[in-house]
């Protein structure tokens, strides 16, 4: 993010100072004897944001109806809320997509929700290092991401368990997390390197 706004910026990046992005692993561990929010067999995608364009939620409502030709039973929750939220209802209604997206409205924290998700999504057109995508990767979820940004490119790139789509589209997050379930067993969990065990 530091080699990000010096570039974008002109500023020298002797004169940034990165503060690391506070995650509460203690709250992500007690949300492990939450009941699980989700129904059916699956996958179960899960995506937490503000519901605006540069999140990418609409790139991955597309990505999902072309996933759920591989994977039928395929159903996304999104945790957050936004302006973009009925512009977002009405684009499942017409990819015909409404039982197969839940909208979960702001929740916070969102913990609750990692239990019994298959992989956690960042579908970003443009980010800085979001925390959602931290908290996921300290409960160990299996992670898919769009390269938003250099940090998350940096974060994720040859890491077990996150799979980065080639572009930021919807058909590369679609590869991506058809991917990912190709490689994914029921569960899976993983130690990303970045956080103490909470897998």
């Amino acid at each position: 993010m530091a080699e990000d706004l010096a570039r974008e910026t002109g500023v020298r990046i002797e004169q940034i100072v990165v503060l690391p992005n506070p995650v509460d692993l203690e709250g992500i561990l007690a949300a492990r004897n939450a009941p699980s929010a989700w129904n059916g067999p699956g996958p179960h995608l899960l995506a937490v944001g503000r519901l605006s364009r540069e999140k990418g939620f609409d790139l991955l409502i597309q990505a999902l109806a072309a996933l759920r030709k591989r994977f039928p039973a395929a159903d996304l929750i999104l945790v957050g809320s936004g302006n973009e939220e009925l512009a977002l209802k009405a684009q499942c209604r017409s990819l015909e997509m409404e039982a197969a997206v839940r909208f979960a409205e702001q929740v916070d924290p969102p913990y609750a929700f990692f239990k019994g998700a298959t992989i956690f999504v960042l579908p970003s057109r443009y980010e800085g290092m979001p925390n959602a995508l931290l908290e996921a990767a300290a409960a160990g979820l299996p992670l898919v991401s769009t390269p938003a940004s250099g940090g998350v490119v940096d974060l994720l790139t040859d890491r077990p368990g996150a799979w980065l789509a080639t572009e930021v589209s919807a058909s590369a997050l679609s590869n991506a997390m058809e991917k990912a379930l190709e490689h994914l067993q029921p569960g899976a969990r993983f130690r990303h390197g970045f956080f103490p065990s909470t897998a």
